[in-house]
């Protein structure tokens, strides 16, 4: 599946996502991963995750919005969603989308082994946001 298929299911997936106005404070995440089929099982690595800095006030809205994410999506995707108080992993990443909203800077990290940094650059592009490589 191409970057911008999952950029889009991603944003499509947490459209609720809390981004209101906060202080400076620490890092949340939400990992997201999806199954095709019914009775699919989620892989076992990340396929995207959203990691918010900043707005420590903001964190149990941002568990919310992610443990409301998951269920089923179009297409017969089913998105799987995992909420915690710390970055994203970083095994596997190919590259990230930065922005920020509402004063809350956020990164949509995107994982594969054969997902190049180049497609993840063109989908940040498309959305306006910052390229961020693997760290």
């Amino acid at each position: 599946m191409r970057v911008a298929g999952l950029g889009l299911l991603l944003a499509c997936a947490i459209s609720a996502v809390s981004c209101g106005r906060g202080g400076a404070g620490g890092t949340s995440s939400c990992l997201y991963t999806f199954a095709s089929g019914p009775g699919d099982q989620p892989p076992a690595d990340a396929t995207s995750c959203r990691e918010w800095k900043g707005a420590s006030d903001q964190v149990a809205a941002r568990q919310q919005d992610c443990d409301s994410a998951a269920g089923p999506a179009d297409g017969g995707i089913t998105v799987h969603s995992m909420f915690s108080e710390g970055p994203c992993p970083v095994a596997n990443i190919a590259g990230g989308c930065r922005d920020t909203v509402g004063g809350i800077t956020y990164t949509d990290w995107y994982y594969g082994p054969n997902l190049p940094a180049v497609e993840v650059a063109a989908a940040c592009a498309e959305e306006g946001a910052s390229f961020v490589p693997a760290p």
